[in-house]
């Protein structure tokens, strides 16, 4: 991922150089793009991250519809349905409540499926790896002009809440919003900005842009101790085995997909055409496949931590094969869909584009990959229909 980055950093370096000088309305609307941006980041983050609490509100409110509210009424008792809804069924509350106990609940499920918490299953893969406080593991390594070790942290709440209890913030430890006002170019920063929805490689590409200035370099050193080596065999064998976190892998997915939305952009002139959603329907089809993947390693490292805790040792795990199949099963997945972007990518018409698809839908039939919204898409493309 660090040439990734690379490659990234020289681009908006180009296009940053390249920009022109703005008006005050260009700079008006490019403020109102920023909120646009931010806006789309947190609905994407709600869906794939928190969409259990729309299940909790959707169900709680139909309870309260089709089961609650109709046997009050029913029992002659509809003047306590205003009083309900005003505090002890109101569905706001009951919903923020949950997230409230969020954590705590989706840790105490880990106990059916491990025979012990997620929260204490994270506690221990973060006292043997370092990891500290549990919020910050994004960990970027890189050694330019000197060795050192970053762990971001996003939440400036959450550090506002540690300061507020007196709580030691780690030295390695630097919010995201403080590696960017590390960078003292504001129109790279506009140019970077599109690429927050992939935060891990977002980091990465602001922390090779502060290296590249002597004066952000220095600030960024001030803040960095040298990290020590972990001097436990067993804490070493744990980090080969299950690494110190999966959100590199994530960044790699996500960054194809978006690198592939944007060549479409160009290509095709729209993202949202029926060419063009049914190649992202086919380049999902494999996103989705590593995407389950990832939570199924996953899933297998939690096992091995769980194993850890009832004195089994890392090397006489049972989980080591399949971890290991797991992640070259992911890497396989990662590597057609890769191939597939690459070959939709140099697709620089419609016909072009319409051949890509055919090709893609084979393939991915014949690897058992679902196609039914990208053949659905290609059916309703005009120009498909018409042979253009």
């Amino acid at each position: 991922m660090s040439g990734l980055a690379q490659r990234y950093l020289i681009d908006l370096e180009e296009r940053t150089r390249s920009a022109p000088r703005l008006t005050r309305a260009q700079e008006v609307l490019r403020v109102l793009h920023r909120f646009k941006q931010w806006l789309h980041r947190k609905v994407k983050e709600l869906v794939q991250e928190h969409w259990d609490l729309a299940v909790f509100d959707v169900t709680f409110g139909s309870l309260k519809a089709f089961v609650i509210y109709p046997g009050l009424y029913f029992a002659g008792l509809v003047w306590t349905i205003p009083i309900m809804e005003y505090i002890p069924l109101n569905t706001q509350v009951w919903t923020a409540g949950y997230l409230f106990c969020r954590r705590h609940i989706l840790s105490m499920v880990g106990r059916l499926r491990y025979g012990h918490s997620l929260n204490r299953l994270d506690a221990l893969r973060d006292e043997a790896l370092g990891i500290h406080p549990r919020d910050t593991r994004s960990i970027h390594r890189f050694e330019e002009g000197f060795k050192g070790t970053v762990r971001t942290g996003r939440s400036r709440l959450a550090d506002w809440v540690r300061r507020c209890r007196r709580m030691r913030r780690e030295r390695n430890v630097i919010l995201q919003s403080e590696l960017r006002a590390m960078v003292s170019d504001r129109e790279f920063l506009w140019q970077a900005n599109e690429l927050r929805n992939n935060a891990w490689l977002y980091e990465e590409i602001l922390i090779k842009k502060i290296l590249s200035t002597p004066e952000s370099r220095t600030r960024l050193r001030a803040r960095l101790v040298t990290e020590r080596p972990l001097r436990d065999g067993a804490a070493r064998r744990l980090r080969d085995t299950i690494g110190e976190s999966l959100l590199p892998s994530y960044a790699r997915v996500i960054e194809q997909g978006n690198a592939l939305t944007e060549t479409l952009k160009r290509n095709l002139g729209h993202t949202f055409s029926a060419t063009s959603l049914a190649i992202r329907w086919l380049n999902w089809s494999y996103q989705r496949a590593a995407y389950r993947g990832l939570a199924q390693l996953d899933v297998l490292h939690h096992r091995l931590l769980a194993g850890i805790l009832e004195d089994t040792a890392v090397e006489d795990s049972e989980h080591l094969l399949p971890i290991q199949r797991k992640r070259e099963e992911i890497q396989t997945w990662m590597e057609r869909a890769a191939a597939f972007g690459t070959r939709a990518k140099a697709a620089m018409s419609k016909p072009e584009a319409h051949r890509v698809i055919e090709a893609g839908i084979a393939e991915a039939r014949s690897l058992g990959r679902p196609v039914r919204l990208a053949r659905l898409a290609y059916r309703l493309s005009p120009s498909a229909r018409r042979g253009v």
